[in-house]
């Protein structure tokens, strides 16, 4: 009698092949009007030029550097998750702390369309901490970054349903939070 052996790598092909039979979701993965894909500055971009409109988009921007982190602060495990920013919390962040006139008094700069492109760095460099208090019953949790001399305030949801963590808000000032 014959024995099939299977051969060392055999079982690496099929894991390999089934993650690929996923269909391909477009939304993931933005091309722009050339067939190139778009990149995230310019996603986040697009995301805020429908801000204040009824009809809410997400755009994911980063991968979760450090699950174990967010994980301590808010108790949901959240590796395979992604960062991502809607055009509503665009707006809430331009109504609420970009104006240069409320801002100033606050010991704080206004924030800028300009400053949500440096979200992918902020999420990445920054440190985690957990919430003040908040009426949210969403886990939510505090990322503090120092880019170029600029501290930035980064505050998002667990989205654990939806596999995201969503921006809720951003603010910035000179120096460190």
């Amino acid at each position: 009698m014959r024995h099939s052996v299977a051969r060392p790598f055999e079982d690496a092909r099929k894991r390999r092949n089934r993650g690929s039979q996923k269909a391909f979701d477009p939304a993931k993965h933005p091309r722009g009007g050339d067939g190139r894909f778009v990149p995230t500055s310019e996603s986040i971009g697009q995301a805020g030029r429908l801000a204040g409109q009824n009809a809410t988009v997400h755009v994911e921007f980063a991968a979760v550097v450090r699950p174990g982190a967010i994980k301590k602060v808010t108790g949901v495990d959240v590796r395979g998750f992604r960062h991502s920013v809607s055009n509503q919390s665009i707006s809430h962040t331009l109504k609420n702390h970009g104006n240069p006139k409320v801002e100033t008094p606050r010991g704080q700069i206004a924030v800028t369309a300009a400053d949500f492109e440096k979200l992918p760095q902020i999420v990445r460099s920054g440190i985690i901490h957990p919430p003040e208090t908040h009426k949210s019953t969403l886990p939510r949790f505090v990322i503090k970054a120092e880019i170029d001399g600029i501290g930035y305030h980064y505050v998002g949801d667990v989205k654990a349903g939806k596999r995201r963590l969503d921006m809720i808000s951003l603010r910035k000032k000179k120096g460190g939070w």
